[in-house]
């Protein structure tokens, strides 16, 4: 017992983030409207930016929805913070899982339909939130100009999916982003007010899962995500899975992450 309590007085980040949470629930009730996206209706065509801590964050969280984009006409492009080398039941850093996560994620974007993928390869939990790293983010969301962009949840309980989101409120800081900002949920649910259903396109996304055995090894992220998909469907009174978001502006995007601190 005393062993795990100091693991969790080590993980500040999460104690600093209980701080935060009045306010962050405070923010999203403000600000809630739930609305069911269809290929219609929330998919404008353009560039798609997705910020994935690890291969395989982008699928789970947004897949379906990225295969929406896809088949309306976008163009979508993943950026991998993390390499992924902690991703291994024994939870000792492996570098050998690098290429293997990395083919993993090449593997399921093709499964999508299609996508860039650019790995910033950080070991996990290295991710660094300093002005050389917040510059080269700005560059890619400046030459990409996207219409929208996906990142994790703020409320996520994983370091590194907290490290991609506070990177990317550094960034629009001090950019003039007009586009729509999307958190998606991996590890924690969140508070939506999109919902994308995944009827035309639940095949695809299982397809996608499935290009991760290396972490399949050890947890059953194809029964857990999808469960959570099918819940989400289902309390919205759809007779389909969805994904779920919570998506704003850049502005009220950056007043939550200051909400949170």
């Amino acid at each position: 017992m005393v062993g795990k309590l100091k693991q969790f007085a080590r993980n500040t980040w999460v104690l600093k983030g209980l701080v935060g949470w009045r306010a962050l629930f405070q923010f999203s009730k403000s600000n809630l409207g739930l609305e069911v996206c269809t290929q219609d209706h929330g998919f404008e065509v353009g560039r798609i930016l997705v910020l994935a801590p690890h291969p395989d964050d982008e699928i789970f969280g947004c897949g379906g929805t990225l295969r929406r984009h896809i088949l309306s006409g976008c163009k979508v492009s993943v950026l991998y913070l993390h390499n992924g080398s902690l991703g291994n039941p024994t939870g000792v850093m492996d570098p050998a899982m690098v290429p293997v996560r990395q083919a993993e994620s090449k593997a399921a974007l093709k499964a999508l339909g299609g996508g860039d993928a650019e790995f910033w390869n950080y070991r996990d939990g290295e991710l660094p939130l300093s002005q050389d790293t917040a510059n080269k983010l700005k560059k890619i969301i400046s030459d990409q100009v996207p219409v929208r962009i996906y990142v994790p949840w703020i409320g996520d309980n994983h370091f590194d999916h907290d490290r991609t989101w506070r990177l990317l409120a550094i960034v629009l800081r001090d950019l003039n982003f007009q586009g729509q900002v999307w958190q998606y949920e991996v590890w924690a649910p969140l508070v939506p007010n999109r919902l994308v259903p995944l009827g035309e396109v639940i095949e695809e996304k299982i397809a996608a899962i499935r290009c991760f055995p290396s972490q399949s090894v050890s947890t059953d992220y194809e029964s857990g995500i999808l469960g959570l998909n099918r819940y989400r469907g289902s309390m919205a009174g759809l007779n389909e899975p969805a994904e779920a978001f919570f998506a704003t502006n850049a502005s009220d995007f950056l007043a939550l992450a200051q909400a949170i601190g």
